[in-house]
């Protein structure tokens, strides 16, 4: 008898979930479609200029060339050794250079 009525129960209860998940699906089914909206990168940047990237190394040149920087990049290891050529002790350049923006800091 129990069992019975349990079973009524759930059965009413699946009934009423069936019902609203179908007045759910109506819903969405009746919303418009949305388009993804594009980023303000993609819209202010043309795509074919993720590819061209000669003006990029141009502007690049020139910057290094304003900054006088000259020669090719070096990889971590072979500066920490030319540091160490010329005396400088690991973290020396870092932390004189925390040393001047904390000083600049206080004043």
């Amino acid at each position: 008898m129990y069992q019975q009525a349990d079973i009524q129960k759930l059965t009413a209860k699946l009934h009423r979930l069936e019902a609203e998940l179908a007045a759910i699906r109506k819903e969405i089914a009746a919303l418009p479609e949305q388009q993804p909206k594009p980023t303000m990168l993609r819209e202010a940047t043309p795509a074919y200029l993720w590819s061209d990237k000669t003006l990029l190394k141009e502007q690049f040149a020139k910057l290094l060339a304003n900054l006088d920087i000259k020669g090719e990049p070096i990889g971590a290891e072979a500066l920490q050794q030319r540091m160490h050529q010329v005396g400088l002790e690991p973290n020396e350049l870092s932390q004189t250079i925390i040393a001047m923006r904390n000083s600049k800091l206080e004043n």
